[in-house]
Parts: structure tokens; sequence; C-alpha cells
């Protein structure tokens, strides 16, 4: 579609008028392009796979997420004892203005 569209808009605003041949051959290798990328194998990278913490040891996940503007947001902590144990937490959070400094500061 959007060789079509480039091709239209040259017409329209260019006054070039286009090569009908030219336009079907960028169709076809684009296409066959496209195919050859969604029909290629992936494979996924085996390095980076979820592990357990040791025994006497926490991993500890945290994520926030705030819109640009708005003055509250949420937090969440997971933290991981084991395979089989861990603790959820989520709070909502408020941002304030650093008395310090012009950065941000959050309170859960």
């Amino acid at each position: 579609m959007e060789l079509i569209w480039k091709a239209r808009n040259e017409a329209v605003h260019l006054n070039i008028i286009p090569s009908l041949n030219q336009l079907i051959n960028s169709i076809k290798s684009s296409s066959a392009s496209l195919v050859s990328a969604f029909s290629s194998p992936t494979t996924i990278p085996t390095t980076n796979i979820w592990k357990p913490p040791p025994e006497d040891w926490l991993k500890i996940h945290f994520d926030d997420a705030i819109k640009p503007g708005a003055t509250i947001g949420s937090a969440d902590l997971i933290i991981r004892i084991s395979a089989y144990t861990y603790i959820p937490s989520s709070a909502l959070v408020r941002m304030l203005s650093s008395t310090s400094s012009n950065q941000p500061c959050y309170i859960i």
C-alpha cells in the first residue's frame, strides 16, 4: 500500500506519471521480502532463562507507571523467596515536588 500511495502522491503533487511495470515490480519485490521475513525461523535466546534465587537470597522486581503530567500512578513490587514462594505488593503512588531539586519524588 505504501508504494501505491507514494506513486499516487508523486502523480498528484509532482505531476510524475508512474511506470506501472516499475510499480508492479516494486510491489512484488516488497511482498517477497515481507513473506521471507515472516517465514524465517526465529531463535529464542536461551541465555536469559529465569532461575529462582539461590538459597538465602531474594529476587526483587519493581515497576511503576505514571502518566506524563499526572500526579498519581501505581507501583508494583514482587519479592521472590524461592521458586514457589513470593510476596506480591501493589501501591498507589503520589508525585510530590522535591524541595532540594527540581526532580519529582514519590511517596508510596
